[in-house]
């Protein structure tokens, strides 16, 4: 039976019952009525669907074995969504569950989301907790130097976002596609979406009126620790690193302009090397 509602939150978690289920205590205290969670529940052992059933009744639990990852976890919900036949005016939102967000957070970014030009994506902004950076989530490509660059005082030329908090139409949603689990499992996932969205006239807005709190301490794999030898190798070349040799090569074999994929395959070359010593 397909389910009917005007916004579906999306998440993807593995084991983390607490912040899953603090999640959706937040989803239940918005002013905004008619939300539905679809959680990708990737090989939880921790009780998590239905802890998190048991505080935000407007839940589809998706599952997984545990090797979705991120990517894959946003491909399986995408695929749900399609068998829906959702009317193109639905709003679609991606988003971490250790995401936090104040009880007005939702209705004043679908506002802001509906009020866009057609053909727009809109990328909320959040706070570190701990750190307190904020983190813009959108940025510009130099493909020459294989770096992400601040837009400045530029949006329009905002080429790429994360899912940690993006919300779509889904309308554009369904035009742009899925994603490559197969090979982009998790980090940089979500920056092949974008840009691929980009790369078919679709706007990546930064929000005016939201932003969000992101947490320090439940994000991502970013370093190789003391491990040395073959730990480190296989450390090195997990999804939960976000400097994976492979699935950055294979990033740019997706997404980059031809005349810089050799380039940019060089760099993630150099980098792996720094990383092994």
């Amino acid at each position: 039976m397909a389910i009917s509602s005007p916004v579906f939150v999306v998440t993807a978690v593995h084991n983390r019952r607490e912040i899953t289920q603090a999640f959706a205590r937040r989803l239940a205290s918005q002013t905004l009525p008619g939300i539905h969670l679809v959680v990708v529940d990737d090989g939880s052992t921790d009780g998590t669907a239905d802890a998190v059933r048991g505080v935000y009744g407007a839940t589809t639990i998706l599952t997984g074995s545990g090797h979705l990852w991120w990517g894959g976890s946003l491909h399986k919900a995408v695929t749900w969504l399609r068998a829906q036949n959702l009317p193109d005016s639905t709003v679609v939102v991606f988003m971490n569950d250790d995401v936090s967000f104040d009880d007005e957070f939702f209705a004043r970014a679908v506002e802001e989301l509906r009020g866009l030009p057609s053909r727009s994506f809109l990328v909320a902004p959040g706070v570190f907790s701990t750190s307190g950076r904020l983190s813009e989530e959108a940025g510009v490509t130099d493909w020459s130097r294989f770096k992400i660059m601040h837009y400045g005082d530029r949006p329009d030329r905002i080429d790429h976002a994360t899912t940690r908090s993006l919300l779509m139409l889904w309308a554009d949603l369904k035009g742009v596609g899925g994603f490559h689990p197969t090979l982009v499992p998790h980090y940089t996932s979500d920056y092949i979406f974008t840009m691929t969205a980009h790369r078919q006239g679709i706007r990546l807005v930064p929000a005016k009126s939201v932003c969000a709190k992101f947490s320090d301490e439940t994000t991502g794999d970013h370093g190789l620790g003391t491990s040395r030898g073959w730990a480190r190798v296989r450390k090195m070349f997990s999804p939960r690193f976000s400097y994976n040799p492979l699935h950055q090569a294979f990033f740019v074999w997706y997404i980059c302009p031809w005349y810089y994929k050799i380039p940019c395959w060089a760099r993630i070359l150099v980098t792996a090397v720094k990383h092994l010593r």
